[in-house]
């Protein structure tokens, strides 16, 4: 298991590594996340995209400026922009309209089913594929993708789904990486930390038992997560790879489950 001194040299800003820890010694084994070469590429990966496993739902809370840097092909004009500034509902809806199963700008669909978990699982069909994997209905599922496990058994799930394991064994943490964001964005972080998990995670991961965490707080893994969406400055809206998001609605069209 995992243990919570690991977990804390490991994920140092995140402010509830005892109930993240009991989610991770949960779920990592069920998705054969399971020894230190898998257990490290997955912390590594996962505590890069979401700040250490702080930051679980997608921030669209552009200006209309930041809109034409990071959708330049849906937003072409900053007069076209201009009605979504400052809007996240509304900027979802336009940006995540008719693809990834979602319906059209007025179903509401792009916001329902925006990225939310450590890895910002995106989109109807994404949020349907991994609802059906774990026998829940889809709006059962935007719930529980709202909680700390979910947020975290949707990263497993992709994880497992796009066979991410096969790279951590072999020690390709180059492709590991283009398979999660569709680049090399951010490479050197997600190997100096995967170094750091290597360092502190035990041989025997997941083959024996940790100590039992006295203090945990139940209700926090299954309450669902706040967090306020701040104003991104423009200086940070950064053009997204966004047809990657298609590419994995097509990698998952042969589901595993």
């Amino acid at each position: 298991m995992i243990t919570l001194d690991q977990l804390k040299k490991l994920c140092p800003a995140n402010k509830q590594p005892e109930a993240l820890l009991v989610v991770l010694n949960d779920i990592l084994p069920k998705y054969e996340i399971n020894t230190k070469k898998r257990v490290a590429a997955f912390l590594a990966q996962a505590g890069h995209e979401s700040a250490q496993f702080t930051t679980l739902k997608e921030n669209l809370n552009y200006s209309a400026e930041g809109l034409c840097k990071v959708w330049p092909k849906r937003f072409t004009s900053l007069a076209m922009a201009k009605p979504y500034n400052r809007n996240p509902e509304k900027i979802a809806n336009k940006v995540y309209a008719d693809r990834m199963g979602n319906g059209s700008e007025a179903s509401g669909d792009g916001f329902k089913f925006k990225g939310v978990g450590v890895l910002q699982l995106t989109g109807k069909d994404n949020y349907s594929r991994f609802a059906q994997s774990i026998g829940k209905s889809l709006d059962e599922t935007v719930v529980y993708l709202t909680t700390l496990s979910g947020a975290c058994e949707s990263a497993c799930w992709f994880w497992t789904v796009n066979k991410l394991n096969q790279f951590a064994d072999s020690g390709d943490f180059t492709t590991l990486t283009k398979r999660i964001n569709g680049g090399t964005i951010g490479l050197a972080d997600r190997q100096k930390h995967f170094d750091e998990a290597m360092k502190v995670i035990s041989d025997d991961v997941f083959t024996k038992s940790a100590p039992v965490v006295a203090t945990v707080i139940s209700t926090v893994i299954v309450a669902p997560i706040i967090e306020e969406e701040h104003p991104i400055a423009d200086e940070h809206a950064i053009e997204k790879n966004d047809d990657f998001l298609d590419d994995i609605c097509n990698w998952f069209n042969t589901p595993l489950f």
